[in-house]
């Protein structure tokens, strides 16, 4: 897991449900129920925001991009419907095979771009091969795939 990632979750998992019962309790007074608020307020504001934005990723044909979010969404609020609908769109998205393989294309670019970032040209060419075959080349992910490649052998050939 990333730190950010490890970050997210530990502040937000959870939030929602405390400071929204901490609220329904009605203990909280003044400044600090103004705060809570807020807080509730703003996480609300989080989720909903960041479905919407997967979705619209979803729409626009970013597959990865929405996967993503869903699956960030569902970690950091696994406590709260947020989670629920970002669990059932995430399925919906990923129920068609093309778009399940865009995804899949998409983990395998983040993955292999993580890994290329301290090597050599040449090696970096090896690790991104798999994305530039049959089966990934016409996904978003190969098409970048591809570009990179480029741009590496372009590096080689100087």
């Amino acid at each position: 897991k990333s730190a950010k990632k490890a970050f997210l979750k530990d502040k937000y998992a959870d939030a929602l449900a405390k400071v929204s019962k901490e609220i329904e309790k009605g203990k909280l007074e003044g400044e600090d129920a103004t705060a809570a608020e807020g807080i509730q307020a703003w996480l609300d504001w989080y989720g909903s925001s960041a479905l919407e934005g997967a979705k619209k990723e979803a729409e626009e044909g970013k597959v990865y991009e929405a996967a993503s979010t869903y699956e960030h969404v569902a970690e950091v609020f696994k406590k709260h419907d947020f989670a629920k609908e970002a669990d059932a769109a995430m399925k919906e998205l990923l129920s068609d095979k093309d778009r399940k393989l865009e995804y899949k294309a998409g983990e395998k670019l983040a993955k292999i771009m993580e890994e290329i970032k301290e090597l050599k040209p040449k090696k970096a060419l090896l690790k991104i091969k798999p994305l530039l075959g049959k089966k990934y080349r016409e996904t978003a992910a190969g098409k970048k795939a591809a570009k990179v490649a480029e741009a590496l052998e372009a590096e080689l050939n100087r």
